[in-house]
């Protein structure tokens, strides 16, 4: 019998006399206190899984830490996904853009084309007239026919249509370019063909003057870079044709 269950019969035995009763009370008591000690001894473990849930719960890389990382991380793959999807709007866009360009550059180039067409058909009948002296009050016209005359001898009517110095006199004693329009092509094919075979027999007999064909800007410095071109091979002995 332990310490308490002989204290309990004590303390019993005053009130009643009936052993069995006592016996069975006593008997009951120690289930009850047992159960409590029980009880407590599982209140105790439970509470020591509480606390440990709590420390994987709160502690450092714990299951908060852990869900806060997995939140983190899902919000990062969302953004990821999201500029991904704008990165590659962005380049579909920027080739359509590119593919744009291509289209507008060709029908430019294209267009570039058929203005210097028109523009070189334009001076089909021009040509350029150097080293004419400048006359104050001067008739442009007037003075070429005689040029075509008198030192290209040609006998024939030219007709002109329009002829003017080209820009203005900064200096009077500069010699301006004369523009002439021809009224057929034939004429000016005429004058030029003339003079250049004046030139080739006697350049003098020009007396300084020089008539070429007029053409575009771009076309005039391309064959610039052509007659350079002749040159530099002239000097080393090398033939070319225009």
């Amino acid at each position: 019998m332990t310490e308490t269950e002989s204290s309990l019969e004590q303390n019993l035995g005053e009130y009643s006399e009936d052993q069995t009763f006592n016996n069975k009370l006593i008997s009951s008591i120690i289930g009850i206190k047992q159960t409590l000690d029980s009880l407590v001894i599982k209140f105790e473990t439970q509470n020591e899984e509480i606390n440990s849930i709590k420390n994987d719960i709160h502690a450092k890389d714990g299951i908060e830490d852990r869900l806060q990382a997995v939140s983190t991380e899902t919000e990062e793959q969302t953004m990821i996904a999201e500029v991904r999807n704008q990165n590659t709007k962005l380049t579909t866009e920027l080739n359509l853009m590119k593919s744009y360009m291509v289209h507008l550059e060709t029908r430019l180039d294209c267009q570039q084309s058929q203005i210097a067409n028109l523009v070189e058909r334009s001076m089909r009948e021009n040509a350029i007239v150097i080293g004419v002296h400048e006359r104050k009050d001067e008739n442009v016209k007037a003075e070429l026919k005689l040029i075509f005359k008198n030192i290209l001898k040609i006998n024939e009517n030219i007709k002109i249509d329009r002829a003017h110095r080209i820009g203005t006199q900064s200096n009077p004693n500069s010699t301006r370019p004369i523009v002439v329009k021809f009224h057929g092509y034939n004429d000016r094919e005429h004058v030029i063909n003339t003079a250049r075979t004046i030139s080739k027999q006697n350049k003098d007999t020009l007396k300084g003057i020089y008539i070429t064909p007029q053409f575009p800007d771009d076309m005039r410095e391309n064959r610039k870079r052509l007659v350079q071109k002749q040159k530099e091979y002239k000097e080393i002995d090398v033939e070319t044709k225009n």
